[in-house]
């Protein structure tokens, strides 16, 4: 499947001096390094329907990734999957936060029968899950980037084709490297954590705070409250981009569009296409159109 919903479904702006290199239409890469003060960062969450494989280089922040939180060292390799909800958070009054990304769908090595170089990407059976490169191994790997953006910043035929070969390394390395590591945090109250995970259960049949405050025995203000201080939206926010992640999936599955509004939790099919459309840019048949164009269902 190609990044059809790539440039809608970025939560912000992109800043002018990041820079995107489509390898091909299944693999985006961007080597990023921002200024951030509290002020500027854009923390939001947000999915997508496609991985993000993120190496950390430098910066003060935490990274979001469902219920699970951590501080990245340099190095870090992050991999978070379609579908998963995730931010970052600055911890300074400012920080130079430098990355590596790359946004990629299962079919990005099609071309070279390089499915295996994939694998990694399960490492935790469909979760976020982190990885480190320390060493001899972080010194190549951040040779082969610095080689990577050499040869996409050339017009050259030459250089186009070295860049499809040099993300072929790279991944290759990612994928005979990488090792799940558990160094997420408790970052999140108890509580917090609950909730989310009450959510990420129930997301179909909640409709508001307050049935969430009741079920826990708080009150609405109290849990709209932790929702604003430690995940930075809404308790609706949140269950809408579930409920939109989730149609995602049973759209790309070829479930007829009526049960995709209703399995996801939506009371009327206008509600889902007017929500649907709000958070990926397009309505749910384009979006079928897209995700199945070889069936036409």
């Amino acid at each position: 499947m190609k990044l059809h919903s790539y440039r809608k479904m970025l939560f912000h702006q992109t800043p002018i001096n990041w820079q995107e290199f489509w390898i091909n239409d299944s693999l985006v890469y961007s080597p990023r390094s921002t200024l951030y003060t509290r002020e500027t960062f854009p923390e939001s969450l947000h999915f997508h329907d496609y991985y993000e494989v993120l190496l950390f280089v430098e910066g003060d922040v935490r990274c979001i990734c469902e219920t699970n939180t951590f501080l990245p060292q340099r190095g870090d390799l992050l991999v978070v999957p379609p579908g998963c909800l995730h931010t970052s958070r600055i911890n300074a009054d400012a920080t130079q936060y430098m990355r590596h990304v790359f946004y990629l769908t299962p079919s990005a090595f099609d071309a070279f029968h390089g499915q295996s170089l994939l694998a990694f990407l399960d490492a935790d059976h469909g979760r976020p899950f982190l990885s480190a490169f320390k060493g001899s191994a972080l010194e190549q790997v951040l040779a082969l980037l610095d080689a990577l953006n050499a040869a996409l910043q050339s017009d050259s035929a030459d250089d186009k084709a070295l860049s499809q070969a040099l993300a072929v390394h790279l991944f290759h390395v990612f994928n005979r490297q990488t090792r799940r590591d558990t160094r997420f945090d408790a970052y999140f109250p108890p509580n917090v954590v609950e909730i989310q995970k009450y959510l990420d259960e129930h997301f179909t049949e909640v409709s508001t705070v307050s049935e969430v405050a009741e079920h826990f025995f708080y009150s609405r203000e109290y849990v709209s409250r932790l929702f604003k201080r430690h995940l930075n939206t809404t308790v609706a926010d949140y269950v809408l981009k579930r409920r939109i992640s989730h149609s995602q999936m049973l759209i790309a599955s070829g479930l007829p569009l009526i049960d995709v509004c209703f399995q996801s939790g939506f009371g009327s099919v206008s509600t889902f296409i007017r929500a649907f459309r709000g958070i990926t840019g397009i309505t749910p048949s384009a979006y079928r159109k897209k995700v199945l164009p070889a069936t036409g269902k």
